[in-house]
This record gives structure tokens, sequence and C-alpha cells, in this order.
């Protein structure tokens, strides 16, 4: 793409500026002849084709700034989510050592509501002892 480009800006670097003239039929026809059977620029065909190659140019231009663009935005993105995940992992150590101090405090309130069960029943037995020995 690059050395047709070139090949088109050193055609039209080496054509001499020439004034508007009106193209006479013969010549015209001369060259649209010549130019189907050899192939042959034009000097409008050079200019159509200057045309369209910058025309791509810039549409690759700006391609490659939406693309950057877009880069830009994906990077952030996957910052944040990476920063989100940490945070997530980080709070759920959190909950799940919260989570087993809770088990423990539960544990052991059990385990004294267990002997305090106990004890209540030790203390109506020793009032049933107290009654029957008060009542002999």
């Amino acid at each position: 793409m690059e050395q047709l480009k070139d090949i088109v800006a050193d055609y039209l670097s080496s054509q001499p500026e020439q004034p508007k003239r009106i193209k006479r039929g013969i010549l015209n026809l001369g060259g649209d002849v010549l130019k189907f059977l050899f192939g042959t620029l034009t000097q409008s065909d050079a200019k159509k084709y200057t045309q369209h190659i910058q025309r791509f140019e810039d549409e690759q231009q700006s391609f490659l700034r939406i693309s950057q663009k877009q880069m830009v935005v994906l990077k952030s993105a996957i910052t944040s989510f990476n920063i989100t995940m940490q945070e997530v992992d980080r709070d759920e150590r959190i909950l799940t050592e919260n989570l087993r101090l809770n088990k423990m405090v539960i544990d052991e309130i059990n385990q004294m509501h267990t002997q305090i069960d106990s004890v209540m029943m030790i203390n109506e037995n020793i009032h049933q002892i107290q009654r029957g020995t008060t009542e002999c």
C-alpha cells in the first residue's frame, strides 16, 4: 500500500502543475485507449487513487484512535474488577473468621446452658431433700 502511495506521489510530483485547460476530444480518446491497452495512469486516475488512499489512511488512523480508547477503557475495567475481587476475597476471609468466632461463642453458651441446667437440677434435688428432711 505504501509503495502504491509512493508511486502515485512521485508521478504527481513529476507532473508540472498545468493550468486548467479544455480537453481535446481526440487526445482524451488516445489517453483512454492507452489506458485500456497498457494500463497507463492518467492524472484523473492518480487523483482518484490518491484520494482513496488518503481516505483509507484516515480511516486507519480513526480505527487506531478508537482501538486505543477501547484499550484504556478495558484496562480500567479490568483494574476495577481486580480491585473488587481483592476486596471480596478480604471480606470473605473476615466473614469466615467471624463465623468461626461466633461458633466458638455459641458452643460456649451451649456448654454453659448445659451446666446451668445441671446446677438447677441439683438445686431442685437439694430442695426436695431438704423438704423431705424437714418433714420427717
